[in-house]
């Protein structure tokens, strides 16, 4: 059939078929009333209600509910739009995970059509990227979580595109160039890191030999989109010197101060390791992982490989100075910064690190008929390990009634969670305070206000914290007396929770007597404490 089409229909065609692959698979792996694991995911949700109920862009979980200058306001405003038309929590949690879900539909299908229209893959490698974009497990549980990768990673293709075409005909209006600047801007507006595509198209139209002055309507559209947020985000600078608990929540840039050089070298080094290693693995997580399990140094040979493939590749096409490698890079060098692990913000890049992969392995080759149907048989094969682990992630959904971006020995259930929440409702009043990991998902299911009681200090990254990381147990106490905290509750977590409940341990240990146990849930890891102030 596909045959009988032209090049342009092909393409569409296509596209079209990867966007129902992402929505085929994003519905088996969703679980739509479950949400608040990630704590982000919760926190997108409850702005968007604050938004939607006339309270203004805060974060109403939180004692005093201080107004969020962290996270960029387009994504909560667009799930306010959900919860405005559907004010039930959590049934509309559905239509949210669905409008979440679209958007990484859409990206992997329009960022097919993308490198095709403006050559920077062929049709064959745009589409191997895309298809393993669109079955890889993480990039499916940032599509189907209230999570803003997805939205950002659209609105990222929408700005390209309309940037590449005003380069194609830079006579156009001054609207169009205006315009032009506005969408290159909007990812901004979605998460902070866009910033980076605003760089990357600055310094595209510079090597095309563009004067400031005509670049003065794309500067007004940037300007337009920036200048507002950056003056909302400056209400929540030196919060974090003032008030660590709660500046953690709206102090990016004091949060992100705070941290030492001597760290920050750490931090890029750990971080470089980790973009090699995601850049492969989140894509080919099956193979991956059966290669990791059959022999280590073969894992570690092919994790080098592939990676050095990719940024070979990448910086080979950075001497065109078109805009998609110069930005790839620079938000690359921007996220060696990030104090956690960068893994997240490969997902809105997957599909472009995923062409540069490709890319790299067929120049590099002599395709013939033999070695093109070896590399058919060979890519098959990985795509079916990926399919496996997308099979294992939705028997674990369906099993837990809970979608997590990883896979457990021992998940939790959801019914565990809803246990709890019905106690913290039955046994506490409107206006007392938790303590938690949780503390987006205690709002949003039991209606009591919830915090983290420690100042998060940038360590070493949630896939191995530093146990110093959450402070010391009399810090712990402390901040458990200065909020007036009822309970505080131990849910099972990884990594950086493992953290906190050892903390726990240690404050029972050091103050005996200011933690009582009053419940326990038949699954031993959800359990809560009653806070017992004295003095």
């Amino acid at each position: 059939m596909l045959t009988k089409l032209t090049e342009k229909h092909k393409n569409r065609v296509i596209a079209s078929l990867l966007f129902l692959l992402v929505l085929v698979l994003g519905y088996w792996r969703m679980v739509p009333g479950v949400c608040g694991f990630f704590h982000d995911d919760g926190i997108y949700v409850i702005t968007a209600k604050a938004l939607a109920q006339g309270q203004g862009y805060k974060l109403i979980f939180l004692p005093h509910s201080p107004i969020q200058t962290k996270f960029p306001i387009l994504y909560p405003a667009l799930l306010a739009m959900v919860w405005k038309f559907w004010p039930s929590f959590p049934n509309n949690l559905f239509l949210m995970k669905w409008l979440t879900l679209a958007f990484g539909a859409a990206t992997v299908g329009l960022s097919y059509l993308y490198v095709i229209r403006f050559g920077y893959f062929s049709r064959t490698v745009a589409g191997i990227a895309a298809l393993f974009c669109a079955t890889a497990s993480m990039f499916l549980y940032f599509s189907t979580e209230t999570l803003s990768e997805m939205p950002f990673a659209f609105l990222v293709i929408i700005g390209l595109w309309f940037f590449e075409a005003q380069l194609e005909n830079p006579r156009r209006a001054w609207y169009q160039q205006f315009l032009a600047g506005v969408l290159l801007a909007l990812p901004f507006l979605c998460r902070t890191v866009g910033v980076t595509l605003i760089f990357a198209g600055l310094v595209a139209q510079y090597y095309q030999g563009r004067s400031l002055r005509s670049l003065r309507w794309m500067v007004a559209g940037i300007a337009v989109v920036m200048l507002p947020w950056i003056a909302w985000m400056l209400a929540g600078l030196g919060a974090w010197n003032h008030n660590p608990i709660l500046g953690y929540y709206t102090d990016y840039l004091g949060w992100w101060a705070a941290t030492g050089l001597g760290s920050y070298i750490q931090f890029v080094l750990k971080n470089l390791l980790n973009i090699l290693i995601y850049s492969v693995t989140v894509p080919l997580e099956g193979f991956t992982r059966l290669l990791r399990a059959i022999n280590l140094w073969s894992f570690i040979f092919f994790i080098i490989t592939a990676g050095s493939i990719i940024f070979i590749t990448l910086i080979g096409k950075l001497r065109s100075w078109r805009v998609l490698p110069i930005f790839i890079t620079t938000y690359l060098l921007l996220i060696l910064l990030w104090p956690w692990n960068p893994y997240r913000f490969l997902i809105p890049i997957l599909p472009f690190l995923l062409g540069y992969l490709f890319d790299g392995i067929y120049s590099s080759l002599r395709v013939g008929k033999t070695i093109k149907w070896f590399l058919l048989v060979g890519l098959g094969l990985l795509m079916l390990a990926n399919f496996k682990v997308d099979y294992q992630h939705s028997e674990q959904a369906n099993h837990s009634c809970f979608s997590q971006a990883i896979l457990w020995k021992n998940p939790p259930a959801w019914t565990s969670y809803q246990n709890i929440f019905q106690w913290l409702k039955s046994h506490s009043q409107p206006d007392d305070v938790m303590a938690s990991m949780e503390d987006p998902m205690i709002f949003l299911y039991s209606g009591r206000r919830a915090i983290r009681p420690f100042k998060i200090t940038p360590c070493f990254g949630e896939d191995g914290p530093d146990s110093k990381m959450l402070g010391s147990a009399d810090d712990l106490y402390r901040t458990l007396k200065t909020y007036k905290i009822k309970y505080l509750i131990e849910f099972p977590m990884l990594s950086l929770g493992k953290v906190f409940n050892g903390l726990i341990a240690q404050l029972e240990k050091k103050y005996p007597g200011s933690l009582k146990k009053v419940y326990s849930g038949q699954d031993k890891r959800f359990v809560v404490f009653e806070f017992i102030r004295s003095g």
